[in-house]
């Protein structure tokens, strides 16, 4: 058996989609843009921006072509229209990668965007602000470069720091587990 190798699945794209509260689910921002289809988005966004129950879970969808993987969130406030605010930030690989390394990645930067929804409505003004749109698509950006090349990315927003790093200890479990699993099997 051929050993995992978790920078054979670079990201092909990173997007944050929210509800909007007259259009309904949509892509806020995408990296590279239009990647992910109007088509596709409508055909996975129900799991996108799911109910109460999947809020703050890791989700994986497989599609014909890629593997999304997201960490849905809502915020509960009186501030929203609907009382609420559902967003989630998503990294789209190939359909047939590996994709829990990036787990703890997607859940740490769920985080970060949710503190800063919640001290400046970073996602929620991007809608409606090219300022905060373009810093959005910055930020997302930035993130996809410097993980697809240095498997780590290091963030600042509004005096928050945030680093994030691909752990590859994943990796050598997984192909054990593989060999063990394929032994057993043999004998």
């Amino acid at each position: 058996m051929e050993p995992l190798d978790p920078y054979d699945n670079p990201i092909k794209c990173i997007f944050v989609c929210h509800f909007h509260h007259t259009a309904g689910p949509k892509i806020l921002c995408q990296v590279p843009k239009d990647f992910l289809s109007k088509d596709t988005f409508e055909t996975v966004s129900v799991y996108m921006i799911p109910k109460g129950q999947l809020q703050k879970f890791i989700i994986t969808i497989t599609t014909r072509d890629n593997k999304i993987l997201g960490y849905p969130i809502q915020i509960n406030d009186q501030k929203y229209l609907r009382n609420a605010y559902y967003f989630n930030l998503c990294f789209v690989c190939d359909h047939k990668s590996h994709t829990l390394h990036y787990e703890p990645i997607v859940k740490k930067l769920s985080t970060f965007l949710l503190n800063l929804e919640i001290e400046d409505n970073f996602l929620s003004k991007s809608d409606q602000s090219e300022k905060s749109q373009e810093e959005l698509l910055c930020l997302m950006s930035q993130v996809m470069q410097d993980l697809n090349l240095h498997k780590r990315c290091k963030l600042i927003g509004n005096k928050i720091l945030k680093y994030l790093k691909i752990v590859l200890i994943i990796f050598f479990i997984l192909d054990c587990l593989c060999l063990f699993l394929s032994f057993i099997v043999l004998y």
